[in-house]
């Protein structure tokens, strides 16, 4: 009995050394040496500044940027600033019978009128699922490109080649990550 216990005893704790501590280490390193921008969590710098990730969503208010998709969180990735503590990501997982989706859909539809001509984009409109999303599609930054063209100061030719540097294609759509595309509008622009 005693055997077994101690033989239980050192195969658990090896175990716990070998899958615990050495193969997390391990793997991590070779990430790091393979993918270190990734492993790192993909994290954008500016002015050797850390802005974000390209993989998170932000909230972008000056009307010289793209703007985000609308978040259920508002991409509150640090709720320390918040008087309401909310959750880091998901969605409202309001019912399409909701009256407040309704209400908030039709004020996101009256709040794009009256800075564009033109039927909004979805993704403009529609709240993000998982509350983080970093890209909106092609159609919904070019909806938003005369906007940015006029407060940026920028050429169109200019934020049209910047949204084609930043550009993903996923089976159906094309995506454009909100995040890099504002750096580079913020690189452009940052000395005038």
């Amino acid at each position: 009995m005693l055997r077994t216990l101690k033989s239980s005893l050192f195969t658990s704790i090896l175990l716990m050394i070998v899958c615990g501590l050495i193969y997390p280490l391990v793997v991590t390193g070779i990430a790091n040496f393979i993918f270190p921008f990734q492993s790192e969590g993909s994290l954008m710098k500016s002015d050797n500044t850390i802005i974000g990730s390209k993989h998170i969503g932000q909230t972008f208010t000056s009307k010289k940027y793209l703007h985000s998709r609308i978040s259920a969180v508002n991409y509150n990735v640090d709720a320390t600033r918040e008087k309401t503590l909310t959750p880091v990501s998901g969605g409202s997982n309001m019912s399409n019978k909701n009256p407040e989706l309704e209400k908030r859909i039709n004020t996101s539809i009256q709040e794009l009128q009256k800075e564009y001509n033109g039927k909004a984009p979805v993704d403009l409109i529609t709240a993000s699922g998982s509350g983080l999303d970093p890209n909106i599609t092609l159609d919904a930054a070019k909806y938003q490109l005369d906007r940015i063209v006029r407060y940026s100061k920028l050429e169109k030719e200019e934020v049209i080649k910047i949204f084609n540097k930043h550009t993903y294609k996923n089976s159906d759509y094309t995506f454009v990550n909100v995040l890099e595309v504002n750096q580079d509008i913020y690189e452009k622009t940052k000395n005038s």
